[in-house]
């Protein structure tokens, strides 16, 4: 493979035998392409960079990289390290509209530009941020919902009568999750029974992975347009339902 372009990407690692980069070669340096606008970030070690030759492995700094390689195939690139990205949070978002993530109080939290955010992030469709706190942001609440808008009936591209769904993930979670349908709509945690307008999913170990299957029972011959509410405690996410009868 040669004139590949890697870019805009941000490689995250976090322990001390991780890298961002690892190149193999058979015999001799051979450089498949250019590496652009990346960043590259490791809290904990400056050496991201692996070269391979053989059974030979050299681990390489974001200097040496660039001298290995050659200046002009690493162009705008930054590597992270140290107490400013010593906790790094990934937020993602794994649905069709944009999602606002309302941010923990009484942290600080920094963006990959290293610029101070305040009270909430917005994270384009099917993309993840990855922000900086300071302080540990791992044992804190998060409800995460995948699978993107559903569309029933002839008003969008999918006609199905059956039942479609999203997953719920659910980490550090204390409270139970209760779910709530909107007016045509209905929910289960099983494909082909137990629906109901409300449902409550209880956590296993403060975690949770559970398919949500939603069905369409339109009573009008309408324009359904609403959210699927998912809550616990402080907690609230809403997945878009869309249906035609």
């Amino acid at each position: 493979m040669v004139n590949n372009v890697t870019s805009d990407n941000v490689f995250l690692s976090t322990l001390s035998d991780q890298v961002s980069v690892m190149f193999k070669s058979f015999s001799g340096l051979f450089v498949p392409g250019k590496f652009a606008g990346n960043y590259y970030i490791n809290p904990v070690s400056t050496g991201l960079f692996l070269f391979q030759e053989g059974n030979s492995k050299t681990v390489h700094s974001f200097n040496q990289w660039k001298k290995l390689i050659g200046e002009n195939n690493e162009a705008g690139s930054e590597v992270l390290t140290g107490n400013e990205v010593l906790y790094p949070k990934v937020h993602s978002n794994l649905s069709d509209d944009t999602l606002r993530e309302i941010l923990s109080s009484g942290i600080e939290f920094k963006d990959i530009k290293l610029a101070n955010i305040y009270g909430s992030i917005d994270i384009p469709p099917w993309t993840s941020k990855v922000i900086f706190a300071n302080a540990n942001v791992s044992e804190i609440p998060e409800l995460i919902t995948g699978g993107g808008s559903m569309v029933f009936g002839s008003n969008g591209t999918l006609e199905n009568p059956d039942a479609l769904w999203f997953v719920m993930i659910g980490k550090n979670i204390s409270n139970p999750v209760s779910i709530t349908a909107p007016d045509g709509f209905i929910v289960s945690t099983e494909e082909d029974n137990n629906y109901a307008k409300e449902l409550t999913v209880y956590p296993k170990n403060k975690e949770l992975n559970t398919a949500v299957f939603v069905k369409f029972v339109p009573e009008k011959s309408v324009l359904y347009y609403d959210f699927i509410t998912l809550k616990s405690g402080d907690l609230v996410k809403k997945v878009k339902v869309t249906g035609k009868k």
